[in-house]
């Protein structure tokens, strides 16, 4: 399995190509795995990967983290997945205000999770259904887009609301579900899906 560097990477710093090879290499792995050969994933339109026509995926890296996740097309209409590690309380109070909405800050008040993981993991969740969905709504749109309802620690599941239509299979009030899981002890990773 190669990985070829487009362009744009050539020129990169060390830290980023290492990223973009590692996240390559997960996402040619999971490929693999639904019986998908990929031998290059070429940087698309607005820096995300071309996927063969007949997958979906996602990539993510953090650190020394890199994840991918992949669904055949003809199963999904959008996924996304994101690592990131705990963010730390001075970033939360610079962020806050941008990442947290409404009733999500007494969400915040009741959980039983610290305010840094319940903070990465409201972030986190935000960024990866940003992923699943910008392949169908093709423009961007701003962290209070959805509005993180549910949080159970104990099965890893997060509910969440559309706050605005992004397309019209993306309607206001429509409720989704993602994932959340611990990776280590400084990092977790989220996935949603749209069907």
């Amino acid at each position: 399995m190669s990985i070829a560097f487009p362009d744009n990477i050539h020129q990169a710093v060390v830290k980023r190509k290492a990223e973009f090879l590692a996240g390559r290499y997960c996402a040619q792995r999971a490929l693999a795995e639904i019986d998908i050969e990929a031998t290059t994933l070429a940087i698309g339109k607005d820096r995300y990967p071309e996927w063969p026509e007949s997958a979906l995926g996602s990539i993510s890296h953090s650190d020394s983290r890199a994840v991918a996740i992949v669904s055949k097309a003809s199963d999904l209409r959008g996924i996304g997945i994101d690592i990131e590690k705990h963010i730390n309380e001075n970033t939360i109070e610079n962020i806050q205000s941008q990442i947290l909405f409404g009733t999500e800050v007494d969400l915040l008040s009741a959980t039983l999770l610290s305010k840094q993981l319940f903070f990465t993991i409201v972030f986190s969740l935000k960024e990866s259904f940003f992923k699943s969905a910008y392949p169908i709504v093709q423009s961007y749109f701003d962290f209070d887009a959805i509005t993180v309802t549910h949080i159970n620690v104990d099965t890893g599941s997060i509910m969440f609301t559309l706050n605005c239509e992004l397309h019209n299979t993306l309607q206001k009030g429509r409720v989704l579900h993602g994932q959340f899981a611990r990776v280590d002890n400084e990092h977790i990773a989220t996935f949603t899906a749209i069907r």
